[in-house]
Order: C-alpha cells, then sequence, then structure tokens
C-alpha cells in the first residue's frame, strides 16, 4: 500500500521513515500513551509506597492514564522536602488500570498499573529519574520489558549516525523490536501491560495479521470489558475492508463539512468528471500528492472535471491553517473522526493519500492514481 497504513481503529498511522520510526520508538518508551484500563478486583484502596531518593524541592504527581474518550485527571500529588523521604499514593482497588508519576520537568516519568494491595517503589530523581518496583508482578515485568526495547531503540539511533549505515540492517533491527512487542503482548499476564504495549505494534497493511493477533488477545483475556470491547471493535472494523470499492462500481454518499462549516455532498458534483481525494494536512505524502492536484487541475481548468478533497484531521483548526497557507483552490472537506469515519467506512481505504476518478454518471473510473499517473488518467478519460 502507498502511503500511511492503517493498522487498527485506534492506532497511530505508520510511520515509514525509519528516523521518524525510532523517535516515535523512543518518545513511547520514555513517555506514556493513552491506551484503555483494565481487569477488574475486588473493591479497596491500593497503596503505593514510594522512596524518593534526592527528589528534594521537587513535587510528584499523579494522573490517570485515559481510556481514548476519557480525559487526563489529576488524582494527587506529594511535595518532597528530605533527601530521601517516604511518601505514598492510595489508588481505588477496582479494575486495573494505568496511572503516571511524574515530575513537571519529566526526569520522573513512570508508568504504573495498580495491580497489587502494595506496591513499591524506590525512584532517584538526580540519577536520571531511575526507578525500581518491588511486590508488583504487573510493574516489573513491563518495565523491564520496557528497558530491554529501549536499549534497542538507542542502539539503532546510534547505527543510524554511524558511517556506513545500512538502511536494511535498521530495519531488520526495527522489526526484531515489532517481534518483541507481540511476543510480549502473547505471554504478559497484566491485561492493561498487555495493552499499554500493544499499542505500540506495527501491522502495517496485514489485516490478516492483526485480525489473528486481537483473536487471540481477546481468547487470552474473555473476562476483560476493555480487551473484549476492543477485539468487538477491531473485528467490525476489518469487517469494513471484506469488500472494496472496485473500479466499474457507484460512487458512495459522503456528506462533510467544508472549510467555512458548509456541508457539502459528493452527489452535488454529479454530472462532472470528480477525483474524490482523500489526504490529511499532517502527512507529507498526502502533501506531495496535493500538489500534482494543483497542476491538475490547471492542466484541466476549461474540462469539466472538479476536486473534492477530504482531509483526515482531528483538529479543524489546525486544518484550517494549513489551508490559509496553501493554494488548493478547490473543494476542501474534512472528516475529524479520521479513520473511524464516514469517509473509511464508505469508500474503504486504509491508507493516505488515496483517491477515485468518478465519470459524470457516478461511475467510479479510477482508483489510487498518484505522482503523474494523475494527469496521464485525466487527459485519457477526460477528452
Amino acid at each position: 500500500m502507498k502511503g500511511v497504513q492503517l493498522s487498527i481503529l485506534i492506532r497511530k498511522n505508520v510511520i515509514c521513515n525509519m528516523n521518524l520510526r525510532v523517535n516515535l520508538l523512543l518518545i513511547s518508551l520514555f513517555g506514556c500513551i493513552i491506551i484503555f484500563g483494565c481487569g477488574t478486583k475486588t473493591a479497596g484502596t491500593i497503596k503505593v509506597n514510594i522512596v524518593a531518593e534526592n527528589t528534594y524541592n521537587q513535587v510528584l504527581y499523579l494522573d490517570n492514564i485515559p481510556s481514548e474518550n476519557e480525559q487526563v485527571k489529576h488524582l494527587d500529588s506529594v511535595a518532597i522536602k528530605e533527601r530521601v523521604e517516604n511518601v505514598f499514593f492510595k489508588l481505588p482497588q477496582a479494575e486495573e488500570e494505568l496511572f503516571r508519576i511524574y515530575t513537571k520537568d519529566h526526569r520522573v516519568d513512570i508508568v504504573l498499573i495498580n495491580d497489587e494491595p502494595l506496591i513499591e517503589l524506590y525512584l532517584n530523581y538526580l540519577d536520571n529519574g531511575n526507578f525500581l518496583f518491588k511486590k508488583s508482578s504487573a510493574n516489573i515485568s513491563l518495565h523491564r520489558f520496557l528497558s530491554n526495547v529501549r536499549e534497542k531503540a538507542i542502539a539503532i539511533r546510534a547505527l543510524e549516525n554511524s558511517p556506513g549505515y545500512s538502511h536494511s540492517i535498521a530495519d531488520s533491527l526495527y522489526l526484531n523490536i515489532q517481534l518483541d512487542y507481540r511476543n510480549f503482548v502473547d505471554t504478559v499476564a497484566s491485561p492493561a501491560a498487555a495493552l499499554y504495549i500493544y499499542n505500540n505494534v506495527d501491522f502495517g497493511s496485514d489485516r490478516q495479521a492483526l485480525r489473528k493477533f486481537i483473536s487471540k488477545l481477546g481468547n487470552r483475556f474473555p473476562a476483560n470489558n476493555r480487551i473484549q470491547d476492543l477485539y468487538k471493535r477491531t473485528i467490525a472494523y476489518l469487517a469494513i475492508f471484506e469488500e472494496e470499492l472496485e473500479v466499474g462500481m457507484p460512487v458512495p454518499e459522503l456528506i462533510l463539512p467544508s472549510k467555512s462549516g458548509e456541508i457539502v455532498s459528493l452527489s452535488s458534483f454529479k454530472g462532472k468528471y470528480l477525483l474524490v481525494d482523500f489526504w490529511a494536512s499532517w502527512d507529507t505524502e498526502s502533501i506531495k500528492q496535493e500538489n500534482m492536484n494543483v497542476l491538475a487541475l490547471k492542466k484541466l481548468a476549461n474540462k469539466n472535471f472538479s476536486i473534492v478533497s477530504i482531509s483526515l484531521d482531528p483538529e479543524r483548526e489546525v486544518w484550517k491553517q494549513y489551508l490559509s497557507k496553501s493554494n488548493y483552490d478547490w473543494t476542501q472537506l474534512i472528516d475529524q473522526n479520521v479513520w473511524m469515519g464516514p469517509s473509511v467506512k464508505a469508500f474503504k481505504f486504509d491508507s493516505i493519500p488515496f483517491n477515485f476518478l468518478v465519470d459524470p454518471s457516478g461511475k467510479i473510473v479510477g482508483k489510487a492514481i498518484y505522482g503523474d499517473s494523475l494527469l496521464l488518467k485525466l487527459e485519457q478519460v477526460i477528452k
């Protein structure tokens, strides 16, 4: 597939450039990612005992790591005044969830799973925020794994900066890390840890691998509501692509807002040749294709031809700001639901940029036409 591949409904888009790929990997390993809480426990209280060394004059904060549709909540904080000080946080012992313990400068930034009634955490602010969990199998296994993967990611970065850098070697190391991710999710006992790492797994355009993997995850945690919900939504999403939209089929209807807020339907363009173009302002490959659309519209200015570009942008204002600086002088619509929006459901594409060429009767006469091939196809079809 050309462009950015979609591998799961809540997934980050796959980044094909190795530099960006490893940057993203390191960011996710040193920081926190949004993911689901999970697991069920009896009601009660979990106590997190913290021995903070060399952390004086700092404040430790406790936040939840929210699920997809939730907001971050600040739960507690504690000021450290001594060179070595014992402090604690209390958490509800309900569902096994993910939390963050951090300082404002993020020298300390720790993922926490509330898996045991008593969890011990030892941290040293001046020692690069290093920390150690005790009495918590979920936290110990998660952070041991993250530490190992972090070392591999740093090795890839060092390799990229070395003489005689080889993409093939770096790609091989990256694939090895991906295999580590899958093996961890396949074997870890904690559903919260499994979901945290699962969000890093890159399936690319291999939907069969994703289906197999998510089914296995669902089978491993049948009593876990969050995983079961993820399983059901992923399977439903994958069903969209079981039958692709092909040349010769009628173009689906799609109704979306424009830059001005006007509601625009594709059916209103019937009677013209129409290029239905899917892109995003955050994707460099999409922007290259949009620039090709500029040339196409100029070349066919006197023909019965229009373009409708639909951006998969979650932030409307960011999209509008980008358009204000561009020369995209044709109909621009936005689908803020991105990969879960009506665009993907109707047109069944799993990468951007992507496009469909429609004739005046509303029939698809071409699809996935990129670069110079777009001009050739338009000249061939539109006389």
